[in-house]
């Protein structure tokens, strides 16, 4: 009886693991693309919600580098819009930033956010996707009537890099 308890166990045991997809094998040397991906204008909030580029936007002022240890990206852009405050322009890119984290199945690790009267004025995540840890900090400033700079730093690396 003891032996068939332990086939039992161990056949239940079989099974279960059988059911868990594994990770996918990730080759070493290989980042999730975020930084590449916030070189973009993706986490910008889209014109339909009041917020615009300008006719001319310069992707421009954007720096990405990839190393041996990492990939890094930073941005500048100016947004402008029509009502609201510069806090609700950068809560929406905070939005926008955890989503594409939770696209490329990154784990958020926490975050920082600093406030004055107009709402959240800077930000940063932590995340790690797969072997690799990263930050995103984005800070702000008033730059006109209506215009908010928005500054962008990305760095991912592997860990103990």
């Amino acid at each position: 009886m003891k032996y068939i308890c332990h086939i039992a166990a161990l056949s239940l045991l079989v099974s279960l693991s059988a059911c868990r997809t594994p990770p996918p094998l990730v080759p070493a040397g290989t980042f999730s693309g975020i930084p590449k991906k916030l070189s973009e204008d993706s986490w910008l909030p889209s014109s339909d919600s009041g917020y615009h580029l300008p006719p001319h936007h310069d992707p421009g002022d954007s720096y990405g580098q990839t190393f041996d240890g990492g990939e890094t990206t930073q941005r500048r852009v100016v947004v402008t819009f029509n009502s609201g405050k510069r806090g609700d322009l950068v809560a929406k890119c905070r939005g926008e930033i955890r989503q594409l984290l939770q696209r490329v199945g990154a784990d958020e690790r926490g975050g920082n956010q600093l406030s004055d009267r107009d709402g959240m004025r800077d930000f940063s995540e932590n995340y790690k996707w797969h072997d690799n840890i990263g930050i995103i900090r984005v800070y702000s400033a008033v730059t006109g009537k209506n215009a908010v700079t928005l500054i962008l730093f990305c760095n991912e690396r592997k860990r103990g890099a």
